[in-house]
């Protein structure tokens, strides 16, 4: 059971290895947005793929379930857990088929909107003007930016042992500096709004970047004026799709 947006040709090959029965993919495995060969690696497997089952599967199935798959629907014992479509050889080229139809239109979106924001934030992405200066020595280092989302525990577990070898600077992103902190790694840079993170992460020591309006005012700063923090503004206007992260405070600790 996988949640899978567009499930890509390498991932699909990775299942098929290991010999799995059927997937069942709580989203959608061809959306669209561009033609991705993962759903017919697994149908030409032979693998039945019982696709856009919607996350809520995800919620009602436990590991360790005995499931079983039945034409659209899905089954533990006589209970209905989900459903979905059935993909085939035929579904598969008629989704493909639209997507390569798509993909075009998408191409020439992404390369507006790309060479949009570059004019309207050159300052920032060409000359770095209105970056952070933040202590945290980046340059010429590996950087993790975690944020929170469904497995970062998972993953930042396997990362552990490559973070001891590369001394890697560890950025977390509002509710993923209290995840960091959990699998007990201190972030070296934290970027949130600080009514979202604990006050375990306002008192580790990293940098903070607190987000602010287009006028300099950010509504989380007493949070962490009261941890015991100073700030410095910097104003950023980030990128369109992104409004409300117009520009950027640096707190350090006192």
């Amino acid at each position: 059971m996988i949640e899978h947006l567009d499930i890509d040709g390498g991932s699909a090959r990775a299942l098929v290895e290991a010999g799995v029965a059927a997937v069942v993919n709580a989203a959608p495995s061809i959306s669209g947005r561009y033609p991705n060969l993962g759903p017919a690696v697994l149908v030409e497997a032979g693998i039945p793929v019982l696709d856009r089952v919607g996350p809520e599967v995800l919620r009602r199935v436990s590991d360790g379930d005995r499931l079983r798959l039945d034409g659209e629907t899905l089954f533990r014992g006589e209970e209905i857990v989900g459903r979905g479509r059935l993909m085939s050889i035929a579904i598969v080229d008629l989704d493909m088929e639209s997507a390569r139809a798509g993909l075009g239109a998408h191409l020439q979106a992404f390369a507006h909107a790309s060479t949009e924001h570059l004019r309207r934030e050159r300052d920032l992405l060409l000359d770095g003007t209105g970056a952070p200066a933040v202590r945290t020595a980046v340059a010429g280092r590996d950087v993790v930016v975690v944020t929170r989302s469904r497995g970062t525990a998972e993953d930042l577990r396997a990362l552990k042992p490559w973070l001891r070898r590369r001394d890697a600077i560890l950025v977390g992103v509002d509710e993923g500096a209290d995840d960091l902190l959990a699998a007990r790694l201190r972030p070296d840079l934290i970027v949130a709004d600080p009514r979202l993170i604990s006050d375990k992460a306002l008192a580790c020591g990293a940098e903070l970047v607190v987000r602010a309006e287009r006028d300099g005012a950010a509504a989380g700063l007493h949070r962490a004026e009261q941890a015991g923090v100073e700030s410095l503004s910097s104003r950023c206007r980030g990128p369109t799709p992104m409004p409300r992260c117009s520009s950027l405070r640096l707190t350090t600790r006192r």
